[in-house]
């Protein structure tokens, strides 16, 4: 497939590009990035197109950045990306911002029916009949310039968008659930600020398996860890791996020494970092207890989380929308805590949901 694309090098080229660009409804955007032993990504293309033309964007060789600025931002321009969680990261590095009003298409497939999660790959196929080359998608996008190859398949990212909105907006208005799209997109905004170092330990997987004095302890390895990898720029696991802090704030290393000898340790991570490591945990503050990581609901809410279940399956099943779409696991325990849907959780669930928690929480119905 032949796609004809221009190529953005210069502060000239992208202001103009910017101001052609916003007079569109909707432009899709993707981009290409570097993340093999950095914490960060490093952006190495932006692609852009209004359905017409399709833009290029060496973001190495840019310098002023506002025009773009303003376009991304612009909440006349709806912006379609498919996945977008990688994509805001390098937004956010690269620009400071994330754009917006935004849709996802990967959400879209889910919220129109389809299977959630799926790939840009699969959903293209599925929805235009076409075949996506994932052949460059591991080639390196920082060398320049660019092989036509390489260029071919980052327009061609952005050119098949399009379709797949305009399909996927079709199904969902007919559907009544476009502007559950749009609400999604504006939670998917709204939740792409990084996580602040002091609250990773809420990620690590199991931890609330631990007990309140090691949870404070992890949440000061966590910390540490989390800002020792940005300041360096360098992958958390190339430090100390989640597992591994799962195993030192149960053993309580007093010395590097005492460090080195738990099992899977790295040699080099101790001669460099032992002594911090020790440090941190030795002098972990307790938590609030608002702060401590709560375990899956017992008793009488352990029942209400299974009636709960039992009922979004039935209304997931006849909406035909992923019950991890209407509802996580996360998000069900967390229900089930407040008795009520969690704030980040309200909008569209709150009136497909309504009749279904009053039923568990008010009536005590399974």
């Amino acid at each position: 497939m032949t796609v004809l694309y221009e190529f953005i090098d210069s502060d000239s080229a992208l202001a103009d590009m910017s101001v052609a660009l916003a007079d569109a409804a909707v432009i899709a955007v993707d981009t290409e990035f570097m993340r093999t032993d950095t914490f960060y990504p490093i952006p190495a293309l932006l692609q852009l197109s209004d359905g017409v033309k399709v833009y290029l964007v060496d973001p190495l060789a840019i310098g002023n950045w506002q025009p773009l600025n303003a376009l991304l931002t612009d909440p006349s321009v709806y912006k379609v990306m498919h996945s977008v969680s990688e994509d805001m990261e390098v937004f956010q590095r690269l620009l400071g911002l994330v754009p917006e009003p935004l849709l996802d298409t990967q959400v879209g497939a889910a919220l129109a029916g389809l299977d959630s999660g799926m790939g840009y790959q699969r959903l293209v196929a599925e929805i235009l009949g076409e075949e996506v080359d994932k052949g460059e998608t591991r080639s390196d996008w920082l060398q320049r310039p660019l092989s036509e190859s390489q260029c071919l398949y980052a327009a061609l990212d952005v050119v098949h968008l399009l379709p797949v909105y305009r399909s996927l907006q079709a199904r969902l208005e007919k559907q009544g659930r476009f502007k559950w799209w749009l609400e999604e997109g504006d939670r998917q905004v709204r939740s792409s600020v990084a996580l602040p170092p002091e609250r990773y330990y809420q990620r690590v997987k199991s931890a609330w398996k631990l007990s309140p004095q090691e949870q404070a302890r992890l949440k000061a390895l966590c910390n540490w860890r989390e800002t020792e990898a940005r300041e360096r720029n360098v992958p958390r696991g190339r430090i100390v791996k989640d597992a591994m802090c799962i195993d030192i704030v149960r053993r309580q290393p007093e010395s590097p020494a005492d460090l080195a000898r738990l099992k899977g340790m790295n040699p080099s991570i101790v001669r460099r970092f032992g002594e911090a490591i020790c440090e941190a945990i030795r002098n972990a503050p307790a938590l609030s207890e608002a702060e401590r990581l709560p375990p899956p609901p017992a008793g009488e809410q352990r029942e209400q989380a299974k009636a709960l279940k039992k009922r979004i399956d039935e209304i997931s099943e006849a909406l035909e929308i992923s019950r991890d779409v209407l509802m996580s696991k996360k998000v069900l325990e967390e229900t089930v805590r407040l008795q009520a849907l969690p704030n980040e959780s309200e909008g569209w669930r709150s009136a497909v949901l309504a009749s279904i928690l009053n039923d568990v929480f008010e009536k005590g119905e399974a």
